[in-house]
């Protein structure tokens, strides 16, 4: 696996330039290489979050679920985001469908996927929608969200302000790309 593979420059200059822009505390901290949100989780400092992303593919369409935590997909959330699709809501639902290979289609490194969607990749043509899994608001004030931008580092912006860094990434970036907010169910 590379461990050297990393967001392009442009891209991670972006992110910055937006938290810039929009006043959010930012930094880039340095860890052990990781290949899952789990392991990432693992070597965070206890009151940040992972920002996790996912592909799937409900039905026929190529989804990429975000959130924050290690979190897992309901049935419900599936249901959800088929609905808004306009896809039937019995329609099947593959996570990690093994016809998409991250490196190529997202032009990130094997264990990277983000909904900071590198231009010109497969993944800025290809998805049908960027579904956001919600999280308690009250994870707001007490955490902050490392977003990966290699193996090994990660971005660290406040929990409360990532909605707007993405918003305003994919705005300006892909501003066909539709958004879902898929409201997670209360027993998290």
């Amino acid at each position: 696996m590379a461990t050297d593979i990393r967001l392009p420059m442009e891209l991670v200059k972006t992110m910055q330039n937006d938290c810039h822009e929009i006043r959010l505390s930012q930094r880039v901290i340095r860890h052990e290489a990781t290949y899952s949100a789990a392991e990432t989780q693992g070597v965070l400092p206890t009151d940040c979050l992972v920002q996790k992303s996912v592909t799937g593919l409900l039905g026929d369409k190529i989804v990429l679920w975000t959130g924050v935590s290690d979190y897992e997909i309901t049935r419900h959330e599936q249901h959800t985001a088929a609905h808004l699709l306009g896809l039937s809501h019995t329609s099947d639902h593959t996570l990690n469908p093994s016809i998409i290979d991250p490196l190529g289609f997202y032009g990130m490194a094997e264990g990277m996927v983000s909904p900071f969607l590198v231009p010109g990749s497969p993944a800025a043509s290809e998805l049908a929608a960027v579904c956001v899994l919600s999280w308690p608001q009250e994870w707001e004030h007490a955490h902050s969200v490392a977003i990966s931008l290699s193996l090994h580092e990660s971005l660290v912006i406040p929990l409360a302000g990532l909605h707007r860094l993405l918003d305003i990434y994919l705005e300006r970036t892909f501003p066909r790309l539709p958004v879902l907010r898929i409201e997670r169910e209360a027993s998290l």
